[in-house]
């Protein structure tokens, strides 16, 4: 009996990838060192605890290489309110952002905002059915021909809006674990950060 082979889909190579088990440098990509401190590093990822966070300014980086933006999170334990930010790319001045936190001060678990010339939207997740020390992958996927921008966890499709930032403009920063030099600084692990210059399929994405 000829047997049947499942094939899973062909990632492609990030363009930017921390794996966060150091802050020496990023694995592959163009961000080098990062600055900050977090509670400290090891194969599960970066520690985050309230006490800092890790960031990185002064690259000039078009939007378009974070098309398709991953991470995973990890929480120690579940929280009924604060607002924790896992991550933003910016632009000088915060005029323009992508980014997610996790929210359970404002009514939902994760908060996907994506910012632009004035105009806002939050794709707002709620009942993800968080389990403590249980990893989540979330993947924000941006499509410049539609001007859609998705959210998923854990590989499923959860929300859209019609807010994208455009591929032309500069990113000058990242934030991870802290939405910038003060507050919102996240609380638990955090690993895997990768970004790519392409919009990863849903099949892609459901196998990351």
């Amino acid at each position: 009996m000829k047997r049947e082979h499942s094939t899973k889909p062909v990632i492609p190579e990030p363009y930017i990838w921390l794996p966060l088990t150091s802050n020496a440098a990023d694995e592959k990509g163009v961000l080098g060192t990062l600055y900050g401190t977090c509670s400290g590093f090891s194969s599960n990822g970066a520690l985050f605890n309230r006490s800092g966070g890790l960031y990185k300014t002064g690259f000039s980086i078009t939007n378009d290489k974070f098309t398709t933006i991953s991470m995973e999170i990890m929480l120690p334990q579940l929280y009924t309110s604060d607002l924790y930010t896992v991550f933003r790319y910016l632009k000088s001045g915060y005029q323009t952002f992508n980014g997610i936190t996790y929210a359970p001060g404002w009514g939902q678990d994760i908060n996907c905002a994506v910012y632009h010339n004035n105009a806002y939207d939050a794709l707002s997740i709620s009942s993800v059915p968080f389990v403590a020390n249980q990893w989540y992958n979330l993947v924000i996927r941006q499509e410049f021909d539609n001007n859609i921008t998705h959210l998923y966890v854990n590989g499923q499709k959860r929300n859209s809006c019609n807010i994208v930032i455009p591929g032309n403009e500069t990113m000058t920063g990242i934030y991870i674990g802290r939405q910038n030099n003060s507050g919102r600084i996240f609380k638990g692990y955090i690993r895997n950060f990768r970004t790519w210059d392409a919009a990863l399929t849903d099949e892609q994405i459901a196998t990351l």
